[in-house]
C-alpha cells in the first residue's frame, strides 16, 4: 500500500499479486482505511492451499536458497551456519505447517532455545536467542510481502530477551595482566595481534587480513579493505603502534600477521586459563577502544563510529563500558 498528495487529494495505490489499484480520498486516514481493506481482500483470495502445502522448515530452506544473494560471502556462511543449526536441533518447529503456526510455538521455542543455549539468568546468552527469533521474523516478513504467503509474521511478535548494553572487563583485563599476555612466550606475531587489537579496536578476523600495503607507516594510518559492513575505512594508529608493526620483519606472506585466527583464539583460550580471565574475549578490546575514544570527549561520535566500524551508531552502546586500567 503506497499513500501520496497530489492536488489536495490522497491517492492510495495497492498492488499485490500482479494486481494494482488505486483511489483517491480527501482524508489520508480514508485511504489508509481503503488500503488495508484492499490488501485483506487481495490476501483471501490467494491460494490458501500455500498454508497447508508449505511447513516453516520449507520456508526456512526457500530463504537460504534464494535470498541470501548480494550479501557478503561471510555473512552469508553465518546466516546459512545459523539456519543449519535451526534446522538440525529444532525440527519439531519446523516440521508445523504454516497454516497451523502460532505465536505460542515462537514462545516455546524462545524458552527451549534459551535452556539450550545456557542459564535463564544470564543476559549473555540473550542475544543468541535473539538472533534466532530476528531470522524467523526476517524468513517471514520476506515470505509474505516478497513471495506473498498468506501468513502473519508470529515470531515479530515476542517479546525480546533483555541484552547486556556493553560489558566491563576491568577486574579482569588489568594493565598488569595485559602486560603479562605480551610478556608470555616468545611469538612475535602473537604480541603484535594483541597490541592492534588493543590500539585500534579492529575486529579479530580485521587484523588477521591486515596486509602489507594496508600499512601506511607515513601518513599512521592502517586500511580496511573488507570489513564486515563492506564499508572499506581507514584507521589511525599512534607512532608507537607504527613502530611496533614496522619491527616485525616481512616475510613471504602478505599478510602483517603470520599467525592464523584458529591459533590465536587457542593461545588465549589457554591464557584464559592462566590468568584467570573469566569470560573476557579478544572483542573485549573493540569494547575498550570505544570507551577510551568516546572518555577523551575530544573526537564526535562519527569519527568514533568510523574508527570502530560501526554503520549503526547505536551499536556502539554494546561495546561502550570496559577499559583497561
Amino acid at each position: 500500500m503506497y499513500l501520496r498528495k497530489r492536488n489536495g487529494k490522497w491517492i492510495c495505490e495497492v498492488s499485490l499479486r500482479g494486481q494494482r489499484y488505486s483511489k483517491s480520498f480527501l482524508l489520508k486516514s480514508e485511504g489508509h482505511a481503503w488500503g488495508t481493506k484492499k490488501e485483506k481482500e487481495i490476501y483471501e483470495g490467494m491460494n490458501v492451499e500455500t498454508l497447508s502445502k508449505y511447513s516453516l522448515g520449507d520456508v526456512l530452506t526457500k530463504y537460504k536458497n534464494n535470498s541470501l544473494s548480494g550479501i557478503k560471502d561471510n555473512t552469508r556462511t553465518a546466516y546459512i551456519h545459523q539456519i543449519n543449526k535451526l534446522e538440525r536441533d529444532y525440527k519439531w518447529l519446523l516440521k508445523i505447517k504454516l497454516r497451523d503456526l502460532t505465536p505460542e510455538h515462537f514462545e516455546r521455542f524462545k524458552a527451549k532455545r534459551l535452556k539450550d543455549v545456557g542459564s535463564q539468568h544470564s543476559k549473555n546468552n540473550h542475544r543468541a536467542v535473539n538472533n534466532d527469533l530476528g531470522l524467523f521474523g526476517r524468513v517471514l516478513n520476506t515470505a509474505l510481502t516478497i513471495w506473498h504467503y498468506p501468513i502473519q509474521n508470529h515470531a515479530s511478535k515476542i517479546k525480546k530477551l533483555p541484552e547486556i548494553k556493553g560489558k566491563r572487563i576491568e577486574e579482569t583485563l588489568t594493565r598488569n595482566v595485559y602486560k603479562k599476555l605480551l610478556r608470555h612466550g616468545t611469538n612475535k606475531y602473537f604480541h603484535l595481534c594483541l597490541m592492534i587489537l588493543k590500539h585500534t579496536g579492529l575486529r579479530p578476523i580485521e587484523v588477521h587480513n591486515l596486509k602489507w600495503k594496508d600499512f601506511d607507516d607515513y601518513r599512521l594510518k592502517l586500511y580496511i579493505r573488507n570489513p564486515k559492513n563492506n564499508r572499506p575505512r581507514e584507521v589511525d594508529i599512534s607512532r608507537f603502534l607504527s613502530n611496533q608493526i614496522s619491527k616485525v620483519s616481512k616475510t613471504n606472506s602478505e599478510f602483517i600477521i603470520n599467525f592464523s585466527q584458529n591459533a590465536m583464539k587457542k593461545r588465549m583460550q589457554r591464557l584464559k586459563a592462566i590468568y584467570n580471565l573469566g569470560d573476557f574475549e579478544l572483542y573485549d578490546f573493540r569494547r575498550y577502544r570505544t570507551q577510551r575514544l568516546i572518555n577523551a570527549n575530544k573526537y564526535n561520535i562519527g569519527y568514533v563510529a568510523n574508527q570502530i566500524g560501526h554503520s549503526d551508531w547505536n551499536m556502539l552502546g554494546r561495546y561502550y563500558g570496559a577499559q583497561v586500567r
